[in-house]
């Protein structure tokens, strides 16, 4: 009875050994996790296509960016202008294409620039701790206690980089605009 019951064992646990699960990886779970979000796979295709249309600008826009035409000045929405055209006859769609670039410059410079900046400082803060965390938490303090916007702007002057500056002083805070 003995030998039965061993051999009735390892049947059932033999299978078990057969099936073995596949471990994932973290980054595995986090796309995962990533694509079981509706909104944020709309952002990403929103982005894809902003970046898209801001590398092939010059072979989507109906116009270049500088061309005028002032036969076409102050036109209306139509269907050759779908924007309609500016005072010196500027196709606007063109127009607007074009000004793709110029936001995604801002848009990825200033990340760039706060995780050039804020990356190091935090892990310096974090493991270091002692009076570099109080002089860099003192410092972030002094950021979101002034309106980052008018510091800035009163710095600089308007540019590109300006507008940079600006975004990264202050995230997520458009109450300093108004």
């Amino acid at each position: 009875m003995a030998t039965t019951d061993a051999a009735t064992l390892s049947a059932s646990v033999e299978p078990t050994f057969g099936v073995r699960r596949k471990s994932r990886t973290n980054f595995q779970l986090a796309k995962q996790r990533f694509f079981r979000q509706k909104l944020a796979v709309l952002g990403l295709v929103l982005v894809v296509l902003f970046l898209l249309c801001a590398l092939l600008a010059p072979l989507i826009a109906p116009t270049g960016y500088a061309d005028a035409n002032l036969m076409d000045a102050n036109k209306f929405p139509s269907r050759e202008f779908p924007f309609g055209t500016d005072t010196i006859g500027h196709d606007m769609v063109s127009r607007v294409i074009y000004g793709i670039r110029t936001s995604m410059v801002v848009a990825f410079s200033a990340v760039a620039l706060a995780c050039l900046i804020g990356v190091p400082l935090g892990l310096g803060a974090g493991l270091k701790g002692g009076w570099l965390d109080f002089i860099v938490l003192r410092v972030v303090e002094i950021m979101t206690a002034l309106p980052g916007t008018l510091t800035v702007l009163g710095s600089f002057g308007a540019s590109v980089a300006v507008l940079v500056l600006t975004i990264f002083s202050n995230p997520g805070r458009s109450s300093d605009c108004a």
